[in-house]
């Protein structure tokens, strides 16, 4: 109550500000229901910034059901692994051109498909000043459509150069992934730019375009015949430059720097010859900077006469920027502590911070460590946990070369874990054993990644959902064979209806194509939160209908004697079944059911079965889908059910 008055006496304006250092679900989670006059504030407020990138799908839910578009300046759309399919469901509830008052757009890995309905209107948003966008990041489903993709990404490929054209010259800030589509384009408000690649010629021509760029973030590609930089700017302040495809030496940067004689703060990172660790020549040329870091990969052929060129006093007292060499890497650090953990081979450490410390230390001493990674290629564990040495571990990664690693800690449990990353190397004979493990370990997981772990199904996705209650995010990276991919890529739907946990509007499931390869690079899912006891309530009411059919219909081919006899109580008992189907029940989950049930029993009788029903359904239209199904049939004759049931589904039987 006192909490409640004391928010009534607050202006406006001064909620406002409060505001502005939350994100939109952080500022519903707090203040909503506080007051009357607190919600008629939250509902007036016109500044929300809206962060999706590994959003909750709790949290995404609540923001599109509370925020209207017309109150949103910021706003970050990423359909990663962490939230596959979430611009398909933005999209189904908004339109893009809803955000009259957005200012900035950030597109993370969005799908091919939600292309369209972001760049053919953006142009109407006359408030936008900042766009990040990585073309080379779109996300394609699998598997590709290689016909149907070109001829949309070539129409794609053209609206993204009629939005730019129609946005771009009135940016204040940009990211994009090349500069190639820049060359052309006035940039007359360009404060900012990030570009991952970009040649040196397109880059002049960029910065005449943009006379009051002050902020440059950019991986340039020299042509090696022609390294020489040459870049004049009087307003570039602040310069992060990364080269990697040729050698730069001292002397080009000597003729580079001077040309950008605004320069305050400053970040390289450059492969190059040994004269880039002069410390000497290098305080000629940042003497005038507030801030310099940098990463040199170079081999030092002295690196005692290299560190004295850094130790001093302009390096060590004026400025304290201190350097460390390391694996061939001449860098910057601003602190002097490293931490390095027992058994883990490391290369020697040289550093010119004076009171620089190295520690292997034991994990024991790991307090205040909020994530751990293990790596165990024999299968052993060298240290035994507690709750008081792993108390504050939030994530961990575990790589190991089998599953013996979970039974060395078998009677411990890791409640405060809730990003696991597990990677096997060989194959489990039961990983339904190794999830068990898992779920008993690790119960209140949120973030689940399991790689390379060969054989598992859709089965085990499944159960992996059920049993981990807190699951938001689940990923599968190069552990599931083609069959399993291609039951999920065809039914979407379907998964809903044979599991309590999923309903259609509570997940969403994406196999992700790698690059250059014909395979997916995993199986990503994103998940709400459990649904209501009334509908597991439903489901397995349901469930246990569609056993007793299913047992009904063994227990009648097991006393039937005849092939007549057997078709006429096939017809009789699907008769019964479909009397009882409505469009309240699901069809497809009492299928699968009665598939699983009589799994076990003669070919020639599940043939029958399945034949009835859909000729009783009419479900195929011609002989040919017939010949198809009975195939098909033949060909999964020893796989799971859930194969024979992805045939009926993948011929059109559904």
């Amino acid at each position: 109550m006192h909490r409640a008055c004391f928010f009534d006496l607050l202006p406006v304006q001064l909620l406002h500000t409060l505001f502005s250092y939350f994100l939109a679900y952080e500022i519903l989670l707090t203040f909503s229901g506080i007051n009357d006059y607190v919600n008629s504030v939250l509902l007036a407020y016109t500044a929300y910034r809206v962060n999706f990138e590994s959003i909750r799908r709790t949290n995404f839910d609540l923001i599109c059901h509370r925020i209207r578009p017309e109150q949103i300046i910021l706003l970050k759309l990423s359909d990663n692994r962490d939230t596959p399919g979430l611009s398909e469901v933005f999209f189904s509830r908004f339109q893009i051109e809803q955000f009259t008052q957005l200012r900035s757009i950030t597109l993370n890995e969005i799908e091919f498909e939600s292309m369209e309905s972001i760049f053919s209107n953006l142009h109407k948003l006359n408030k936008l000043r900042s766009f990040s966008f990585n073309a080379d990041l779109i996300r394609r489903k699998y598997p590709p459509r290689t016909s149907q993709y070109s001829n949309i990404s070539n129409k794609i490929n053209l609206r993204l150069l009629n939005a730019y054209s129609r946005i771009l010259p009135r940016l204040t800030h940009l990211y994009l992934h090349s500069g190639d589509v820049l060359q052309s384009i006035p940039l007359s408000h360009l404060y900012y730019l990030k570009l991952d690649k970009c040649t040196l010629d397109e880059l002049e021509i960029i910065i005449r375009n943009a006379p009051q760029l002050q902020s440059l973030n950019i991986c340039l590609e020299l042509d090696t015949s022609k390294s020489d930089i040459s870049l004049i700017s009087s307003h570039l302040t602040q310069l992060n430059l990364t080269i990697n495809n040729c050698g730069i030496s001292m002397d080009e940067m000597e003729r580079f720097l001077p040309n950008l004689p605004y320069l305050k703060h400053v970040k390289l990172s450059l492969k190059g010859l040994n004269d880039l660790g002069d410390g000497y020549r290098w305080q000629m040329l940042t003497s005038s900077f507030m801030t310099f870091s940098f990463k040199f990969k170079i081999e030092l052929t002295s690196i005692n006469e290299t560190f004295r060129s850094f130790q001093t006093p302009f390096w060590l007292e004026e400025k304290r920027w201190f350097v460390a060499y390391q694996n061939e890497c001449l860098y910057s650090i601003h602190h002097s502590h490293v931490n390095v953990m027992n058994g883990f081979p490391q290369a020697s450490i040289f550093s010119t911070a004076p009171d620089v410390i190295v520690e292997r230390n034991p994990i024991h001493k790991l307090k205040k460590t909020q994530h751990l990674y293990i790596n165990s290629y024999d299968g052993r564990l060298r240290f035994r946990p507690s709750d008081y040495k792993l108390a504050d571990i939030r994530e961990i990664g575990i790589t190991s070369e089998t599953i013996d690693i979970f039974r060395q800690i078998k009677d411990y449990q890791f409640k405060q874990i809730y990003k696991l990353d597990i990677y096997i190397r060989n194959k489990t004979k039961n990983p339904k054993d190794m999830i068990k493990q898992l779920l008993r370990l690790f119960p209140c997981v949120e973030h689940l990644t399991i790689r390379a772990f060969e054989g598992l199904t859709i089965e085990h996705m499944l159960f992996i959902i059920e049993k981990f209650k807190h699951l938001q995010n689940l990923s599968f990276l190069d552990t599931c064979s083609l069959s399993t991919e291609i039951v999920i890529y065809y039914n979407q739907k379907l998964i809903s209806q044979i599991t309590w946990r999923l309903t259609d509007d509570n997940f969403t499931c994406r196999i992700f194509k790698s690059p250059g390869y014909d395979r997916s690079s995993g199986i990503h899912w994103w998940i709400g939160p459990e649904p209501s006891v009334s509908h597991a309530i439903t489901y397995y009411q349901m469930e246990a209908f569609y056993y007793s059919i299913a047992v009904k219909i063994i227990l009648d081919f097991f006393f039937s004697t005849t092939t007549k006899c057997l078709w006429k109580r096939t017809k009789y008992i699907f008769s019964q079944f479909e009397a009882f189907i409505s469009p309240l029940v699901n069809l497809h989950f009492g299928v699968y059911t009665i598939i699983s049930a009589i799994w076990f029993l003669p070919g020639s009788v599940l043939r029958n079965i399945m034949l009835t029903f859909i000729f009783q359904h009419k479900l195929f239209d011609n002989v040919f889908g017939i010949l198809l199904f009975d195939f098909t049939l033949f060909y999964f004759d020893n796989s799971s059910p859930y194969y024979l049931y992805l045939a009926l589904i993948h011929q059109k039987v559904f």
